[in-house]
């Protein structure tokens, strides 16, 4: 018997997404904020020199805006599990109007970089998904690996 996991460039994706998550969120509190901050400062340079640093509104963003990148990682964890070819065209789709509209934002706010960490990180999905997302495997040897 086979059962299907996903491919492992999903899977890397998906817990990349919200991993971003759990470090936006982090990012909404002073004394957990340094790779956010760290993050911000790689995409800035060597734009202004100075080290980032947050206002009150900076910390709600990224609590709000982590809770929805930790969110959607857990939801494409799941529906990729689906085997419908409509599920893997509705996250194409998603991904593609989620990177124009956030490397848009980012070019508007002065983060030219992030278009760059957003491509590569659109591209990872695209590719994935036209491969298709998931690989059957034999179960036990399934079963022992998450064992």
């Amino acid at each position: 018997m086979s059962i299907e996991r996903p491919r492992p460039l999903v899977a890397f994706l998906c817990a990349s997404t919200v991993g971003f998550g759990v470090v936006s969120v982090l990012g909404a509190h002073a004394a957990t904020d340094a790779p956010w901050r760290m993050l911000f400062d790689v995409l800035r340079s060597p734009t202004d020199g100075l080290s980032t640093e947050f206002d009150r509104m900076d910390r709600i963003l990224n609590a709000v805006l982590g809770g929805v990148m930790f969110g959607w990682g857990v939801m494409l964890t799941r529906i990729l599990a689906w085997p419908a070819p409509t599920v893997r065209h509705a996250i194409r789709e998603g991904v593609v109007a989620w990177w124009v509209v956030d490397s848009l934002g980012s070019i508007v706010a002065g983060l030219p970089a992030n278009v760059v960490l957003n491509t590569v990180f659109a591209a990872g999905f695209l590719v994935a998904l036209r491969q298709g997302t998931m690989t059957a495997v034999d179960a036990p040897l399934a079963a022992r690996a998450t064992a």
